[in-house]
């Protein structure tokens, strides 16, 4: 692709250097087709689909398919130039789409045209676009598929513009986000939707489910879909996260994580997420903070589950940088339409691959037998405040938050994290737990049980969930040991296992 794109680089300098206005108008459409086909359209000249009449060029690309006209001349392109591309167009289906290219752009009166006629629409591509496509500024498709979401939805042409502002960032808003049932219940009543922490860095996320995407019956695991999101400031991401809403890849039970050098603060649902970010002044105060903050949201889906990261300036300018999405899926899906939209609606241009994942996407890891499970206690309750179950109105209790028994911030402590636990997990000050058996709120108990921790990784982020439930044993409690016990004894670590080995699950 590089060798490409230096031949196409060469070819538009070479046309620029020639004297013969008519050989530099055909070789313009030659260098036109060899453009289209190095994005993987087909191209077809002296195009069959407008005959009688004759066009330059047809090129398709799956569903989509294109009549375009080059246009190389000492002027800009006229009104009589759309006017024959119209007549054109009206010799064939509907839906194919017009694309007249003029390197010496249009005049007014193209435009008004175009705006005017955009039931049957025309896409107009200057040189100055021409040269951003060639030095990889901008993908020709994507360039193309802007232009039209532009006259189709906005009635606007869009024509040399920055590829940053082919489209205005909406103004988003609290009821943009959908509201999670869950919510934190504090020891003295209190109820957030935010919870804060010490902690340092390091892109992680509580999540009160692990979707498991190599549980199926057929072999091998599963695939992984990472796609850089170009935007620079944190409205464009809260734009983003409305996007992703708007298209079905976000749902009510999302958990996230925002990292800072001495705090961490973790939530429920892209609302609370929208809040945190909005907030950052008051989150910062009486802290000592980097001059970066970092992110992980995560959410789950029917064929698996994403997390999307980023690191945010902290400060006013709320700059934001390497912003990823990360799909880990069960397989490559056979309707891959979804993720086509998703690319095209938030911007990605990079080229994106499924990679197989090599190894099982959860690891599942519990204190061994002979110390017994640590006993725990609540610093907080996780509530879930969806429809009653059983017929009542009772809250009910799905999670805890517990202090760390595995966290390295006391410096006076000998300490060694036991291998079951993943090596991030020591930098909270808190655990965000799953309750392994939900009662009510009116029904809290004392003390509970650390059972197993699951965790799974993205290309660049941690998800985990700690799983706790009520202490139980046919000895009364016997087996229970104090979590700092747990954390000082020498063991050997219980087997991690995965989704075909349950054997050292207690039942």
């Amino acid at each position: 692709m590089i060798g490409e794109e230096q031949s196409l680089a060469r070819q538009l300098r070479l046309l620029k250097q020639k004297a013969d206005a008519q050989r530099r108008g055909y070789d313009f459409q030659q260098f036109v087709a060899r453009l289209l086909q190095t994005e993987h359209f087909r191209v077809e000249q002296k195009a069959t689909p407008a005959k009688p009449r004759q066009v330059d060029l047809f090129a398709s690309r799956g569903d989509e398919a294109y009549l375009i006209e080059t246009k190389w001349r000492s002027d800009p392109a006229n009104i009589d130039d759309v006017d024959s591309l119209f007549t054109r167009l009206d010799a064939v289906p509907n839906s194919v789409i017009g694309i007249l290219i003029s390197y010496e752009g249009f005049t007014p009166h193209v435009l008004d045209r175009v705006v005017e006629k955009s039931q049957r629409q025309v896409l107009l591509v200057s040189g100055q676009e021409i040269e951003a496509v060639v030095r990889r500024d901008n993908s020709f498709l994507q360039l193309l598929r802007h232009k039209r979401e532009a006259l189709l939805t906005y009635r606007r042409v869009l024509l040399d513009e920055a590829p940053e502002s082919h489209a205005a960032v909406p103004t988003v808003s609290l009821k943009d986000f959908p509201l999670s049932p869950t919510e934190f219940l504090f020891l003295d009543g209190s109820r957030d939707t935010t919870l804060k922490s010490g902690g340092d860095f390091g892109k992680m996320a509580f999540v009160c489910e692990m979707p498991d995407i190599d549980w199926i019956t057929s072999g091998g695991y599963g695939v992984t879909l990472d796609l850089v999101i170009p935007i620079w400031q944190q409205k464009e991401l809260l734009a983003s996260l409305v996007r992703l809403t708007e298209l079905g890849w976000v749902s009510e039970r999302g958990s996230w994580s925002i990292q800072q050098m001495t705090a961490n603060w973790h939530g429920f649902g892209s609302r609370s997420l929208y809040q945190a970010l909005r907030g950052w002044r008051k989150r910062y105060e009486g802290l000592r903070t980097h001059d970066t903050e970092e992110l992980c949201y995560f959410d789950f889906f029917d064929e698996g589950w994403y997390t999307l990261t980023a690191a945010i300036s902290a400060d006013s300018r709320r700059i934001v940088r390497h912003v990823e999405l990360s799909f880990q899926l069960v397989g490559i899906p056979l309707d891959t339409q979804p993720l086509n939209e998703l690319c095209r609606q938030l911007g990605v241009r990079d080229p994106v691959y499924f990679r197989p994942r090599n190894e099982p996407s959860v690891k599942r890891g519990g204190p061994p037998k002979e110390t017994g499970r640590p006993l725990v206690t609540p610093v907080a309750y996780v509530i879930d405040k969806s429809e009653p179950r059983h017929g009542d109105n009772d809250e009910w209790v799905v999670g805890l938050v517990i202090e760390n028994p595995f966290s390295s911030n006391d410096q006076h402590k000998p300490y060694k994290v036991p291998d079951w636990v993943p090596n991030m997990v020591h930098d909270s000050e808190f655990l965000v737990c799953n309750l392994r058996s939900w009662h009510t709120v009116d029904r809290i108990k004392q003390t509970y049980q650390l059972w197993e921790i699951e965790s799974a990784w993205t290309s660049d982020a941690l998800v985990i969930r700690p799983v706790v439930d009520w202490p139980y044993d046919d000895d009364g409690m016997s087996s229970i040991v104090s979590a700092t016990d747990v954390v000082d004894h020498d063991f050997e670590p219980m087997i991690i296992f995965d989704k075909d080995d349950t054997s050292e699950i207690d039942k």
